[in-house]
């Protein structure tokens, strides 16, 4: 019972991490376009 409830914590949590990744990895890409457009 406790386990369960703990996978599941887990992958939530998995799936933060992943939609933050996303959300990082899209900020960086804009701050390299940015970054080209001015150089």
């Amino acid at each position: 019972m406790l386990k369960t409830s703990k996978e599941e914590n887990s992958g939530i949590e998995e799936k933060r991490n992943r939609q933050n990744l996303k959300k990082l990895f899209f900020f960086l890409d804009r701050q390299m376009i940015i970054n080209k457009r001015e150089n």
